[in-house]
């Protein structure tokens, strides 16, 4: 039986994006050093950069979120089955996921007390901040305006100081997998490839 997974393909486009962000935050670390106005030229360049910066920095974390749900997601297919883990286990939170088959496969806690953890509940934290935002109507010309405003900044500040932290948990995490367990639960990655419309698609036996 082949069971198909997406994580590395993810983990592959979190990687270039975080690439990105970095290079986008040196620009702008460059174009703003020693620098307290400018011309109404550099002001759009000012934020073209920076706003550059944000959506790399967004689309790092929403790739590293997707490749962690899709490792936990194969993990349980490949450690419980698919039928078992669809009847029992598919509803679950990726974390709870993690935690439920780590303790089947081992016997024991996923370590908690660790920097790994902790970076990985900031993945799904910044993941539910984002994917689950709320609407809500503001009138452009009153103060209702800036509290949005400050809302989105800080949404858009809070992924940027938490990024470099959280961009490789899923490496990290299967690292820790591997290295931990008897069974290498990663150990056949690539055993066949196809290309499905210009994409790999890695599958696991």
């Amino acid at each position: 039986m082949y069971i198909a997974s997406l994580h590395e393909r993810y983990i592959k486009m979190s990687s270039d994006f975080f690439e990105a962000y970095t290079i986008t935050k040196e620009e702008l670390k460059v174009f703003t050093d020693g620098r307290d106005s400018y011309d109404l030229r550099e002001l759009k360049d000012l934020e073209i950069i920076s706003v550059k910066m944000r959506e790399n920095a967004l689309s790092c974390t929403l790739f590293q979120a997707l490749a962690f749900e899709s490792m936990m997601n194969y993990l349980g297919v490949r450690v419980i089955g698919a039928s078992k883990f669809k009847e029992h286990y598919e509803r679950l939170t990726p974390l709870n996921k993690l935690i439920v088959l780590y303790r089947i496969e081992t016997g024991k806690d996923f370590p908690k007390d660790n920097e790994l953890y902790k970076n990985i509940k900031s993945l799904i934290s910044l993941r539910n901040e984002l994917t689950h935002s709320k609407s809500k109507n503001f009138d452009y010309y009153n103060s209702d305006f800036e509290k949005h405003q400050k809302i989105h900044d800080y949404c858009d500040q809070n992924i940027i100081d938490k990024v470099e932290e959280i961009q490789n948990v899923c490496s990290r995490l299967q690292n820790k997998l591997n290295s931990k367990l008897e069974n290498n639960w990663f150990n056949e990655y690539a055993q066949e490839k196809i290309y499905t419309s210009g994409n790999l698609v890695a599958f696991y036996k």
